[in-house]
């Protein structure tokens, strides 16, 4: 089974910290979600936190690894 966790950030003005969004992200994985992202209020420093937040983690169970940057960042 696929889990997703994909919170909103609240209403405005958005107080949900780049830092915050890295926490929760790592809880999440480690809670048995597959996919995560987030909604309303986000921003490119939410989504890198979190992404670097989650380079040491281990997915539990998990079939899809997480990408290795660089190749995400590479153009066709």
């Amino acid at each position: 089974a696929i889990l997703i966790a994909k919170p909103n950030l609240g209403l405005p003005p958005y107080t949900f910290s780049p830092e915050q969004a890295a926490a929760w992200s790592t809880q999440a994985v480690q809670a048995g979600a597959n996919i995560i992202g987030l909604c309303c209020g986000s921003t490119p420093s939410h989504i890198h936190a979190m992404r670097t937040a989650l380079v040491p983690v281990r997915i539990p169970n998990s079939e899809f690894p997480i990408p290795d940057q660089a190749r995400l960042m590479r153009r066709p």
